[in-house]
Parts: C-alpha cells; sequence; structure tokens
C-alpha cells in the first residue's frame, strides 16, 4: 500500500524489495507518533483528513541529494554560449530558467551566479530563475538561501563563495541582489502542469530515474510543454528521452556534455 500511495502521489516508483528504505526513511517518524509499527502509520494514511501527514511521509521519502555546479558542463555551456546566444535574440525580454525538483537551492543558485558573472555578455537582457520541488520544507529551506559550511565546500569555488556569499553565523548566506533572481515553488512534478509561461532553459537532472517508463514520458511531455521553440533542457547524465522519441533532439553543449532541443529548434547559432 506504501509504495503504491508514494507512486501515485510522487511518480517515485519503488520495488517491492525496498523495504530497507521505507524502513529507514519512515522508522523514526513511526517512533515520534507513537505508532507502534508501518501498519497504524497505514491506517492513518488511509484517513482522508491525514493530508499533512501525507505531506511528511512524501518529504521523508523523496531524496535530495544536490551540490552546487552539480557535473559542470552545464553551467559552462550556459554561461559561456547559450544564455550570451539567447540574450543576443530576446530585445527586452528577460530570459527565464525553470530548475524543477530544485532541492535545497543549490542548483537555482548556480544558474544565477552563472547568469550574474555572465552579465558583460548579457547586456540589459535580466535573467529569471523559478525553482521548484515537490517538499515544502526544503522549498522554505532554499528560498532562505542559507547553506552549512559542509555545503559551501560541495562545488563552490573560494572566489564564488566570496563573491555570492556573507557570513551570517557559522553559515553562509547568498547575498540578497542574488536571491532576488530565484522564485522558489512548491510543485508536484508528476501531477502539476509547469509554472506558467515559457522557458528558455530547463534543468531537470537526476529526477527521472526515480520515474516508471510512463511516469517519465508525461513528465517530458509536460517539459516540452515548457520549452521555448529555442530553448534548451538539462537533463541528467543518465537520463534521455525515451530513444523512439520524435519530439526532442541531442545537442552538445558545448563544453563536453549534452542538452536537449525541441526537433525543430534551430541551431545556436541562429537562435542568437
Amino acid at each position: 500500500w506504501l509504495l503504491d500511495f508514494i507512486r501515485i502521489r510522487s511518480g517515485i516508483s519503488l520495488s517491492t524489495d525496498s523495504a530497507y528504505l521505507l524502513d529507514s526513511r519512515l522508522s523514526p517518524m513511526i517512533e515520534s507518533l507513537g505508532l507502534h509499527g508501518p501498519e497504524e502509520l497505514v491506517s492513518l494514511l488511509r484517513n482522508p483528513r491525514s493530508e499533512v501527514l501525507r505531506v511528511q511521509v512524501l518529504e521523508r521519502m523523496t531524496t535530495h541529494e544536490t551540490r552546487f555546479f552539480r557535473d559542470l558542463s552545464p553551467f559552462e555551456a550556459l554561461g559561456s554560449r547559450i544564455l550570451p546566444a539567447l540574450a543576443r535574440r530576446a530585445g527586452a525580454s528577460p530570459l527565464r530558467a525553470w530548475c524543477a525538483a530544485c532541492s535545497t537551492g543549490q542548483e537555482p543558485y548556480s544558474v544565477a551566479m552563472v547568469a550574474e558573472e555572465s552579465r558583460p555578455s548579457l547586456g540589459k537582457v535580466a535573467v529569471q530563475v523559478v525553482a521548484t520541488d515537490i517538499s515544502g520544507k526544503v522549498v522554505d529551506r532554499a528560498a532562505s538561501g542559507i547553506f552549512s559550511p559542509l555545503e559551501v565546500t560541495k562545488g563552490l569555488s573560494s572566489e564564488r563563495l566570496a563573491r555570492h556569499f556573507e557570513r551570517e553565523g557559522r553559515h553562509w548566506r547568498v547575498r540578497a541582489e542574488l536571491r532576488r533572481q530565484v522564485e522558489f515553488h512548491q510543485h508536484n512534478l508528476v501531477m502539476e502542469s509547469p509554472p506558467r509561461g515559457g522557458f528558455d532553459v530547463i534543468f531537470c537532472r537526476n529526477v527521472l530515474i526515480y520515474f516508471d517508463r510512463p511516469t517519465r514520458e508525461a513528465i517530458l511531455e509536460r517539459l516540452l510543454g515548457a520549452l521555448s521553440p529555442e530553448g534548451f533542457l538539462f537533463l541528467g547524465s543518465t537520463e534521455a528521452p525515451d530513444s523512439g522519441s520524435n519530439r526532442f533532439k541531442r545537442v552538445p553543449d558545448g563544453a563536453g556534455g549534452w542538452c536537449y532541443r525541441r526537433l525543430d529548434a534551430p541551431p545556436l547559432e541562429q537562435a542568437a
């Protein structure tokens, strides 16, 4: 019952041998509620008025592994080629990026840092970053922009730390001007439509691996609908649209990696 509940509500597809994962993530909750086992938890979750508890269970079952500038290639391509080319054709319109399943915020803040550092190539074109995650708790934490000493050592150079962060007690906080470029929202990638408006760049990395094939295809269809005609979609290094898909084409990102575009998207030089 728990496996079906998690799959239906979040799209996360766990196998029947995932008892160890359920136990490790839900046992602390079962204990804190004073329950005697998972059967009592399931009994509570079946109650239609238990939505708060249902959300808590989903948050515990969601993986939030992330780091700044994870798999560096997409960010190098974004700053050196993609944003400057898109800015040349944007006119007065801002460029929009969406980081789906953003976890605690390292990815969207990395995108915002790249945009800020690329400012000489972008002119007056603004870059707006929308970041979403299924966990409201995680979204709130990401919006605060506060990171531990350990978190800022993962993927963040000392130069970027000094430029984009400031000390706050023992922790580090993203500077206010950078935080203002990122808008955080709670969003269920499986059950909800994408945020409004087209996006020039979409990051949805290391997410699809948790879903079964029909769910992956449905999510990719939503991402395609949210992608601008000349936009770029970054997936995880082990993720790709179905081999039979005729909606996407894989293109080199110019920094040693790959990204995806609409099948009819023009070459980057033409997009400029």
